[in-house]
């Protein structure tokens, strides 16, 4: 109609999936959702408990049979037990994308993050668990000591489950995991000889098993994990894996996990008939850990600006424990038929349903997240501060998802043609809170320095004046963000090269080329607006 109005073509709209933002909530956007086998996993570890009870109390062949003197034992674990504690870990350590973890570690936004996330997890968490088993089991050592180890023990499978349905950032989750699944092989035996030892007497054998228990049932499924994450992403693709591998392979972590309760429970169902109340009382340290630890880590994400999917990213991940590890060391060192190993057990029965309401919590602060008090942003030539816009000039805004990579090339290449004629800027619509490195190396090659960019939300600019909104998402597995208001709109989407796979080369040969598709779009549109060949209008 003349209004130099370039609306997306259908074939873009049917091509990806959009979300809109109205009032700086999020409307239409689809959320992940808990199945229904997930959803019901208290009801499972109660019937596995309730069964394995059974199991010992009326039938002592078959417990004995399972854990008994008679049969093969591994690192003091009978091979029944071995075999279900393997199983239970090797999906979620085969799930863990490591090859992120040390293109994050080199980027000073994700480095800062992560350190924040190592005091959480390794100083304050321990700590404070070991406090609340104190306060709440003072007549209970042994029983206490298991409520301690799983303290000790950061969680690396069910975190990504509940970080993904509050709408935090999967990058920086997988990180996390992957970096505490390292630093568990180091840090947790001389954790547990810090917390655990002075309840049950320091000495070099308890040591021992304890770093015993530790490379046997974490350190070989890791192994394992990264082997088999190797060759089938070589062979396959990440796609593959994820989507179609995990789909049938994921479920063997939950099977495993209902055996060896059942394995446990059995060897223990006199315990747990006579001592009934003191396994309850188990569950009190818990519930106020997770609640603690999640509360505390969002108020100070809060309080210091942090992004909201980077903040229930930490809170997730400080506050949630690897209920499998905990299970395995204590079973290994204190013996199947301890009360460490029961009440490491009772974990999982405690920890699911008090991280999924900690869910709706999040999605609750996160409609109350943009009045956080926002953090100070550096800001480069090339990308104006919010405040420092030239109403005067057109305002272009290119928008993604996470706005750590696509958006902030098309911005650098925008800003860069475009000069003085025009305001360029980025934001996301689920910021991820940094900008990848690899992203920011290869834009330097051309000579365009964004290394001082941020991840923004596009609810900073919701009461800015924008003229041109450009969304660079590339297909039907993203979501991609539509700006409300009167606004000319483009739709140019790119392939995400952060999803590469490879070898470190043949990543950032994927980033050049979608650099280089980027940058012939974006120059072209900004030298066209520096020319005055285009005027950008808002629709009216």
């Amino acid at each position: 109609d003349g209004s130099n109005v370039v609306c997306c073509p259908p074939e873009a709209i049917a091509d990806a999936e959009f979300e809109v933002l109205l009032g700086g909530e999020v409307v239409g956007q689809r959320r992940a959702k808990l199945s229904v086998v997930d959803r019901l996993l208290p009801l499972w570890v109660v019937l596995a408990m309730v069964a394995g009870v059974l199991l010992g109390v009326y039938s002592p062949e078959a417990r004995d049979a399972l854990g008994g003197p008679g049969t093969v034992h591994i690192s003091d674990v009978s091979l029944p037990v071995a075999v279900g504690l393997w199983v239970m870990m090797l999906p979620v350590l085969t799930k863990v994308r490591y090859e992120l973890l040390g293109t994050m570690l080199r980027t000073r936004s994700s480095a800062k993050h992560l350190l924040v996330s190592f005091v959480l997890n390794w100083a304050v968490g321990p700590a404070v668990m070991t406090g609340l088993a104190w306060a709440c089991l003072p007549d209970l050592p042994h029983y206490r000591s298991g409520v301690i180890m799983v303290g000790l023990a950061r969680c690396i499978a069910m975190v990504l489950i509940w970080n993904e349905l509050a709408g935090g950032s999967p990058e920086m989750c997988a990180v996390m995991v992957a970096l505490n699944s390292a630093l568990q092989m180091l840090l947790y035996a001389p954790f547990a000889m810090l917390y655990v030892g002075s309840s049950v007497g320091v000495s070099g054998d308890l040591f021992w098993r304890i770093c015993r228990s530790v490379l046997v049932f974490l350190g070989i499924p890791l192994a394992a994990g990264v082997l088999l994450r190797v060759v089938l992403v070589r062979a396959k693709g990440r796609d593959w894996l994820e989507k179609r591998f995990m789909k049938f392979f994921g479920p063997c972590a939950l099977l495993a996990l209902l055996y060896t309760i059942i394995v446990l429970f059995a060897a223990q169902g006199d315990r747990v008939v006579s001592e009934v109340g003191s396994v309850v009382r188990v569950a009190v340290p818990m519930l106020v850990y997770f609640a603690l630890l999640f509360m505390g880590s969002m108020a100070l994400c809060w309080f210091t600006g942090v992004p909201y999917p980077l903040a229930v990213t930490q809170a997730f991940t400080a506050s949630s424990n690897n209920f499998e590890l905990a299970i395995a060391v204590s079973a290994g060192v204190f013996g199947v038929k301890s009360p460490e190993a029961l009440a490491a057990t009772v974990g999982p029965l405690v920890e699911v349903p008090a991280l999924l309401a900690l869910v709706y919590v999040a999605l609750f602060a996160r409609k109350k997240w943009v009045n956080a008090k926002t953090a100070p942003r550096r800001v480069s030539q090339v990308q104006p501060a919010a405040a420092e816009i030239d109403d005067s000039k057109p305002t272009v805004l290119v928008l993604c998802t996470g706005n750590s990579c696509r958006s902030h090339m098309g911005e650098g290449f925008l800003a860069a043609a475009a000069g003085s004629s025009a305001n360029v800027i980025s934001g996301g619509s689920r910021p991820s809170g940094y900008v990848h490195p690899l992203a920011i190396k290869v834009m330097a090659e051309v000579g365009i320095d964004i290394s001082d960019h941020t991840s923004k939300s596009m609810n900073d600019f919701l009461n800015r004046k924008v003229d041109v909104v450009i969304t660079v998402c590339g297909n039907a597995d993203q979501v991609c963000p539509v700006y409300p208001g009167q606004v000319a709109r483009y739709h140019w989407g790119f392939d995400d090269p952060s999803h590469c796979v490879g070898t470190e080369e043949e990543i950032l040969a994927e980033f050049r080329r979608v650099r280089d598709e980027i940058g012939d779009l974006f120059t072209s549109y900004g030298q066209d607006l520096a020319a005055g060949r285009i005027k950008p209008t808002r629709q009216r």
